[in-house]
């Protein structure tokens, strides 16, 4: 699930992922923090690699971006914008990867609004058809690119204003269409609001199938891809994480919504938004997010993949704990380890231990010395790449310290010499009080007259 060399997480805008068949490769395009396309990844063999070309395609601040293969021309095909935070000069911009090389096209015409349901592949059109959004329009915009031109596609009905949407190329069915999954808010209509749509685009023309579909996905910043082993339209909605329960993965076969169960879904990916590809070279459905993890609360970038052969038991996790009942200032050991699983382990140690927090760490086997009373927790969580969560706790007894250490015997000698010490003085004052005086001594009196002289 954490493959090695992960992309910069993404908080502003969802990954973008792409399959370019001339190369095998899975890129994905990566948004800055500050937004803007800032670096470009491949993903094989489970690794990510940074494969940001020198030039000028990073340089451009391009955002809302958008990529397909061109089957036609051979090519990878990108499209977004610049100055997307000031209206008035939003400036599309067309790109193309051809033998090792990104260079900016200059069509005629280029696709105005704001890009939202994405760009997909049209082969029987022999055309990649883009839908945008412009403000102030009730309805969308449809575009074609064909032999390195743009140009919109005026159709009969057209998908609302959308707000959160996505499309894949349904190669399953004898009309070959592409499925539009409209998960988001309507912009403006009488019917503004959150709601989901399916549409279909067949002969230059878009149909709404919302109603013969069955039972759609909930909305919520979807992800839609076809998975040609399968030969169905596959879509992952991480909404559901909002609500603290995991996305849901669905099919699109026949017309119709279906659930697909699978062993676990895609649990550790929250509400940031995610693209979804299939890899038809490595024969699996890529999932790529950013969001926030559940364990830290960081925002954290997931790689997820769908593999629908068997994936063997979950993992088991070890967490041993000595020991488990100490006094407060002695050490206690930790160790914890896993087995078995799906893919890739994500391993989490937590623990409620006074001079042992651990927030979110890695198994391993360490020391630490407490320094506190009570009752704490150490717990370690471990998910495989399936999406299985398997856990275990341990808990430990911490006593305060005793109080200072005291020589009673030595305490009680102490006191009965000074006890003894202080009878022998009350005695002596007592005695020379009461000595009589000398025998030659004269008494005189205050006013008394003295001898005789």
């Amino acid at each position: 699930m954490l493959p090695e060399g992960l992309p910069p997480s993404n908080v502003t805008s969802s990954p973008v992922l792409a399959y370019d068949p001339v190369t095998n490769q899975t890129l994905d395009f990566v948004a800055a923090s500050e937004g803007g396309l800032s670096s470009i990844w491949n993903f094989d063999a489970g690794v990510w690699t940074n494969v940001t070309p020198s030039g000028n395609l990073t340089q451009q601040d391009l955002t809302e971006l958008s990529a397909t293969f061109d089957a036609a021309e051979g090519y990878l095909l990108l499209f977004g914008y610049t100055g997307y935070n000031d209206q008035t000069s939003t400036q599309a911009e067309t790109w193309i990867y051809s033998a090792g090389t990104w260079s900016q096209q200059h069509p005629s015409t280029e696709p105005r609004g704001t890009v939202m349901a994405g760009v997909t592949y049209d082969p029987v059109g022999s055309s990649a058809i883009l839908v945008t959004t412009l403000y102030g329009r009730p309805d969308s915009l449809t575009w074609a690119f064909q032999a390195g031109n743009w140009a919109q596609v005026v159709t009969t009905t057209s998908p609302p204003a959308l707000y959160g949407s996505t499309m894949a190329f349904d190669n399953s069915t004898a009309d070959q269409e592409i499925v539009l999954f409209a998960d988001g808010l309507q912009l403006t209509g009488p019917t503004q609001g959150f709601w989901n749509q399916t549409w279909v685009y067949r002969g230059d023309e878009w149909v709404n199938v919302t109603a013969a579909s069955g039972p759609a996905p909930p909305g919520g910043d979807a992800a839609m891809t076809y998975d040609s082993s399968e030969r169905v339209v596959v879509l992952e909605d991480p909404q559901y994480l909002a609500n603290g329960t995991p996305g849901r993965t669905w099919e699109f076969a026949n017309g119709r919504w279906s659930y697909l169960e699978t062993p676990s879904d895609a649990a550790y990916l929250e509400n940031g938004g995610c693209s979804f590809i299939y890899d038809p070279h490595d024969g699996y459905a890529l999932l790529l997010g950013s969001g926030i993890s559940a364990y830290s609360g960081n925002t954290t970038t997931q790689t997820w993949k769908l593999n629908r052969t068997d994936i063997g038991a979950p993992p088991t996790p070890t967490l041993n704990v000595t020991p488990r009942n100490l006094t407060e200032g002695a050490a206690v050991h930790i160790t914890a380890s896993a087995t078995g699983g799906y893919g890739a382990l994500a391993l989490l140690v937590r623990t409620t231990v006074p001079g042992c927090w651990e927030i979110e760490r890695q198994a391993g086997s360490w020391n630490c010395t407490t320094n506190g009373s009570g009752e704490a927790v150490v717990g370690f969580v471990v998910v495989d790449q399936a999406g299985r969560w398997v856990s275990v706790f341990a808990i430990v007894q911490i006593a305060p310290p005793p109080p200072p250490s005291t020589n009673w015997l030595a305490y009680a000698v102490a006191v009965g010499v000074l006890a003894a010490v202080a009878v022998v003085a009350v005695a002596v004052v007592i005695r020379h009080r009461r000595r009589p005086p000398p025998a030659n001594a004269t008494s005189s009196a205050p006013g008394s007259a003295g001898p005789p002289p």
